[in-house]
């Protein structure tokens, strides 16, 4: 039964119209749930591939009211379990989930800029926390109810769209010159031969308003053909009901499209045990 899920998923994803390299990386793995006896046995698997998938899409995720099954896979997950203290208050459903859905008023942050997840708007494509020091490693999305016209997933992966990049622009993103918050950071960063990625183009334009910050012509430049290749190999596909996308936070870059009617998520943001994994 679940075999003919994971099927349909992959016809979904339209895995077979993507170009991938031939090294391991830069997908979208489709899984189940009842795949897995324990749920131990889940968070170890999504442990030792989320470093060469880069994202696990699992169906039929049991949802609950005290989303019991979340906060047991985070537990098994987080170095150390999120604090609301760090998260945002904005559609904070309990200690560390998040509720992705459009509100009749949209949140506005303090600057008055609009927060896009509590809105239908489009969503460009970026990593989650881009002005935390330390963002987050995994990016949990569990689908409570689809949207019924668009509200498609975007994907776009490091290692699709890296090699587009000729190698001044990838100089230039890669030197810390990017406001972020109260920090300045790269956008692309090297480790164990690994590209990763640190990118919020709403919180980066906030982050230079906030200083009176101008980005040099150069980091312009780069950052507009860096928005160009990444759009070019961005995978597109729509959540169904129970879906539990898992995203490495460091490697995907993640957005959707808009969407009219309601659409609900439940988020998690974790930083990992081992984060060694990641890589």
């Amino acid at each position: 039964m679940c075999r003919l899920g994971v099927l349909l998923q992959l016809q979904r994803l339209n895995i077979n119209d993507l170009t991938l390299p031939p090294r391991k990386g830069g997908r979208v793995t489709p899984l189940c749930y009842s795949d897995f006896p324990r749920m131990h046995d889940l968070a170890d698997h999504v442990a030792s591939e989320i470093g060469n998938s880069d994202a696990l899409l699992f169906s039929e995720f049991p949802e609950s009211p005290d989303n019991r099954l979340l906060v047991l896979l985070a537990s098994l997950l987080a170095h150390e379990m999120p604090s609301a203290k760090a998260e945002p208050k904005i559609n904070l459903e309990s200690e560390f989930i998040h509720r992705v859905e459009p509100l009749a008023d949209p949140a506005r942050d303090p600057g008055g800029q609009l927060v896009i997840s509590t809105s239908s708007q489009h969503f460009p494509l970026h990593t989650d926390q881009y002005l935390n020091p330390h963002p987050a490693d995994l990016v949990i999305f569990h689908c409570v109810n689809p949207a019924e016209n668009g509200g498609e997933t975007l994907l776009s992966f490091v290692r699709h769209f890296l090699p587009l990049l000729d190698q001044e622009d990838i100089k230039t993103l890669s030197e810390k010159s990017f406001p972020a918050g109260r920090d300045q950071t790269s956008i692309l960063s090297f480790e164990k031969d690994q590209c990763t990625i640190r990118y919020n183009p709403e919180g980066l334009s906030r982050s230079c308003v906030d200083k009176s910050y101008s980005l040099a012509h150069s980091a312009q430049q780069a950052l507009a053909e860096l928005e160009r290749v990444a759009s070019s190999v961005t995978v597109k596909f729509k959540l169904s009901k129970h879906d539990l996308l898992i995203l490495n936070n460091r490697t995907v870059l993640h957005g959707r499209t808009s969407f009219t009617g309601s659409r609900l998520l439940k988020r998690v943001r974790l930083r990992l045990k081992n984060r060694f994994t990641l890589t």
